[in-house]
């Protein structure tokens, strides 16, 4: 009954006035409003964005690692190979100075050998 006498009692030019009060105080809310949502979007953006740097940073570092793992790998594998050869190498150098030394064993035995029937021989020229 109260809200009837005071509509009542204000002047239509106070009325307009009120209604335009309270039109720019909802224009006012929408407006906060819509600024709230843009920075809300601008905010999960840059969270966004630091996420993807991140995992792209993370990526980077994992692709480097692998790159070094690799290059490792095959050093070690080079070295491996590298250490293989000298071995054989090295077994193949001893076997041939094996061989070369009891072929030279045979040859002096066999010279010797020679010698004793060259001897032998002499000696039954002389018999």
């Amino acid at each position: 009954d109260d809200s009837r006498h005071v509509l009542e009692a204000m002047s239509m030019a106070e009325l307009l006035q009120r209604l335009q009060m309270v039109k720019q105080a909802a224009k006012d809310r929408e407006e906060q409003k819509r600024l709230e949502i843009v920075q809300e979007k601008q905010s999960k953006e840059e969270e966004l964005m630091q996420r993807l740097s991140t995992i792209q940073r993370v990526r980077a570092v994992r692709e480097q690692d692998a790159r070094d793992q690799r290059r490792r790998k095959l050093q070690k594998e080079e070295e491996d190979k590298a250490m293989r050869l000298k071995i054989r190498q090295d077994a193949q150098a001893k076997l041939q100075e094996e061989i070369e030394k009891k072929r030279r064993a045979r040859m002096e035995e066999e010279e010797k050998l020679q010698n004793e029937m060259k001897q032998i021989e002499i000696k039954k020229q002389f018999l």
